[in-house]
């Protein structure tokens, strides 16, 4: 799948997962920061079979990137094919990273979602 056809599906594509895990109703709008420790929860609570693995990191990769361009200004950028988010941490000074690659890393360990962005958010 294309970089822009991913993120045009992100948040469409979070939305409707979050519904179908229970975590977020349709009659709502999103609200990323009040389902972030849930979100994560669920993650690092799901026994996962190696090939879901890759649908799980998009889970992830879908949520840091929404939740850290709605809450965080960050700036979503494709550059070779992929997805990279740039975070303004001061004045001129911006971290670049691949949101879909922690998630990999994330979904591959069930590690916490929600304290990788509060570690990040917060420096």
């Amino acid at each position: 799948m294309s970089a822009q056809k991913v993120i045009a599906e992100s948040r469409p594509m979070l939305t409707d997962i979050l519904r179908d895990i229970g975590l977020h109703t349709s009659d709502q709008s999103l609200d990323l920061q009040a389902l972030l420790d849930r979100f994560s929860h669920w993650v690092e609570t799901q026994d996962v079979r190696q090939e879901d693995i890759p649908f799980l990191a998009g889970l992830i990769g879908a949520f840091i990137c929404e939740f850290l361009l709605e809450h965080h200004s960050a700036r979503r950028i494709v550059r070779g094919g992929k997805i990279f988010l740039q975070m303004p941490i001061q004045d001129g000074i911006q971290r670049e990273f691949e949101p879909y690659e922690v998630a990999l890393g994330l979904a591959q360990s069930r590690g916490s979602v929600a304290l990788f962005l509060k570690t990040l958010t917060s420096i």
